[in-house]
């Protein structure tokens, strides 16, 4: 029975229309448009389903429109970051380069002084081993033992210092600092060192200053004849006091200034014959008597084993030889004490 009444009410409304009708505001005839009731209503539905598609379609673009706008926004602000990091960081590499660059400067300015208070060493020792002292011991170079014991000076230039590495920036900052710190730590010992050496240095020339001037050498060599003290005059045959030693040699053998000083006098005096007599400060003295020849003359300076004149048998004297005296403060001492 429904069937009948679904089948009636269907066949009903495939013949009902929808008349539209379009009336002009001017002189013209209506027009009319008839669609069937069902047609109509799928148009209508139709519609409604494509707006509905279109709408919802627009709502979709605009939340994905909104996220790639916010992603994007994350993005840049991302980008600014990394931007303003890697700033930064570059700053920090130029920073850090800058301080490398003075580390080695100053690293390469106490190689130097290392170099110069090397030398320095050497010369001291050159000094002393003229002065017949002890050769004082070198300062250890680079590869030697100072730098085995970390003594050596550093070298900052092949050090690599990389921020973010080993560690992170914190890391490259400490290795920094210390490396400042050690090398400061070096310079102030390199100062001490280098005024201790300087004071060496003069101690060293003020000795080899007095030892050259103190009396140390034979003037010649040869058999002494007469000692210093009492003693029979060979001419005269009083007993006196000897001032000197007689030192027996062939006529015309060199004779040496037995150290360094400033010749006083040469010349003849009296019973000395052709003598010179060599001051070399500090009170001390040397006379040699009886040469035959002399090489130097008053105001002279001459240095330790300088020949000075030639022996002889001038004034009085019984045979050539070389009379020699040693006078401390003007007062003649015993020479054996100076002679080596």
């Amino acid at each position: 029975m429904w069937r009948k009444a679904l089948k009636r009410t269907l066949t009903r409304h495939r013949r009902a229309t929808v008349t539209i009708m379009t009336i002009p505001s001017t002189e013209g005839s209506v027009r009319c448009l008839k669609i069937p009731l069902l047609a109509f209503y799928g148009g209508c539905l139709a519609a409604i389903l494509t707006l509905a598609f279109l709408v919802w379609s627009y709502l979709g673009m605009g939340v994905k429109t909104a996220r790639l706008s916010s992603a994007k926004a994350a993005n840049e602000e991302r980008i600014h970051q990394l931007t303003r990091e890697n700033s930064r960081l570059k700053r920090l590499h130029e920073e850090q380069a800058r301080e490398i660059a003075e580390l080695a400067e100053r690293a390469r300015r106490l190689e130097e002084r290392f170099q110069d208070l090397d030398a320095l060493s050497r010369d001291i020792s050159s000094i002393i081993k003229q002065a017949g002292g002890t050769r004082v011991g070198r300062i250890a170079s680079r590869g030697g033992e100072g730098a085995r014991e970390g003594r050596g000076s550093p070298d900052v230039s092949s050090r690599e210092v990389v921020p973010g590495a080993g560690g992170g920036e914190e890391t490259a900052s400490f290795s920094l600092d210390e490396t400042a710190s050690t090398l400061t730590t070096l310079e102030e010992a390199f100062s001490d060192a280098e005024k201790e050496l300087q004071a060496l240095k003069r101690s060293a020339e003020a000795y080899r200053d007095m030892n050259a001037r103190k009396p140390s050498l034979w003037p010649v060599r040869g058999r002494i004849s007469s000692s210093f003290g009492s003693r029979r005059h060979p001419v005269t045959g009083v007993y006196h006091h000897h001032t000197g030693i007689d030192i027996a040699t062939a006529t015309g053998t060199p004779v040496r200034a037995t150290a360094k000083g400033v010749v006083s006098y040469a010349g003849w005096q009296g019973g000395y014959g052709l003598v010179v007599i060599i001051n070399h400060g500090g009170g001390i003295t040397t006379v040699y008597g009886h040469n035959s020849r002399l090489v130097v003359h008053a105001g002279q300076q001459v240095a330790k084993g300088q020949v000075i004149a030639y022996s002889g048998c001038t004034g009085t004297s019984t045979g050539p030889h070389v009379h020699y005296e040693v006078r401390l403060g003007g007062k003649p001492v015993d020479p054996r004490r100076y002679m080596h």
